[in-house]
């Protein structure tokens, strides 16, 4: 499990993932550069840190994945694209 406001402790966004350099690769998918790893986390946005997050849950390979307002309507423009299933609506 990992909140939104995960634990952000280490300076730069690379620290926080297993395996920094597969991650890279993966930024594109969730909106973000492949820079994006090289950044301070003290200049990452709320939603930012939500896209990272993800990221980061995802490094454990999980076969289920609960999210909590995964479509982020507050934010235009999200990139994150999450199929609902028809018997979840």
């Amino acid at each position: 499990m990992l909140p939104a406001e995960s634990g952000w402790w280490h300076e730069r966004v690379a620290s926080h993932f297993h395996n920094p350099a597969l991650a890279r690769e993966k930024l594109p998918s969730v909106g973000l550069s492949k820079d994006a790893m090289d950044w301070e986390v003290a200049r990452l946005s709320t939603g930012e840190k939500h896209r990272l997050a993800l990221l980061r849950c995802l490094e454990a390979d999980p076969k289920v994945l609960l999210l909590d307002e995964p479509k982020c309507p507050s934010v235009s423009g999200c990139p994150l694209r999450v199929p609902c299933h028809p018997s979840t609506r």
